[in-house]
């Protein structure tokens, strides 16, 4: 049941606590079903008793950051994400009487994605629902042109990804990740190695795609 009055604090610290201790579980052990499964309890406690926001809201990440991982609640927890990130943005909240001091009380306590951070969650979310058009709209609204024109690509539309690459490489010849876009696209070695060496020896993704080829 939700905490009342004076028990909104000790709930949502004790949810804090349990979300830290769930965190330590996907710190500690391979990302894999044992250990999701053994996360799960943790995020049903902080659920539980919903005594603050921000903590709740942490929980309900979470758990949408678990069950997307599986095939069968996927769309649920891309939907879930949704949610969450259309709270950032338009302040709204579940408790239409808390005040920003009330919410960010427990800021320090737990591990609350930014805006942007919740719009890549969203997106990449969408991506892996297969719905590119939607995952393509919120990638660009971040300014991530590279998985805007993987998005295209994937939807079949590869002049249009192309289009977008080159035009951002325009603005911006030397960038790392959209040169190895570009590259895998066109499978092209040479742009590979640009990328590689544009960015000192450091991009993982140019490194990954030039040991594929």
């Amino acid at each position: 049941a939700p905490a009342r009055g004076g028990d909104d604090a000790r709930a949502a610290l004790e949810s804090c606590v349990a979300l830290a201790l769930c965190l330590d579980v996907a710190n500690a052990n391979p990302a894999d079903g044992l250990t999701t499964e053994e996360m799960r309890p943790y995020v049903a406690h902080a659920l539980a008793r919903p005594g603050d926001w921000l903590v709740h809201a942490a929980a309900l990440f979470q758990r949408a950051t678990l069950e997307s991982a599986s095939a069968y609640s996927a769309d649920r927890a891309a939907l879930q994400l949704e949610a969450l990130a259309a709270a950032h943005a338009t302040s709204s909240t579940p408790d239409a009487a808390a005040a920003a001091a009330r919410r960010v009380a427990f800021c320090a306590a737990v591990a609350y994605p930014s805006t942007w951070e919740l719009d890549g969650a969203v997106a990449a979310a969408m991506l892996r629902l297969g719905c590119f058009a939607t995952a393509a709209e919120r990638y660009a609204a971040l300014g991530e042109w590279d998985r805007v024109a993987e998005c295209y690509a994937a939807s079949g539309k590869r002049e249009l990804a192309l289009d977008v690459l080159e035009r951002e490489l325009g603005k911006t010849p030397d960038a790392p990740r959209l040169l190895v876009c570009l590259g895998e696209l066109k499978d092209d070695g040479d742009l590979l190695e640009r990328a590689w060496a544009a960015s000192n020896g450091r991009d993982w993704r140019a490194a990954r795609a030039l040991g594929r080829r």
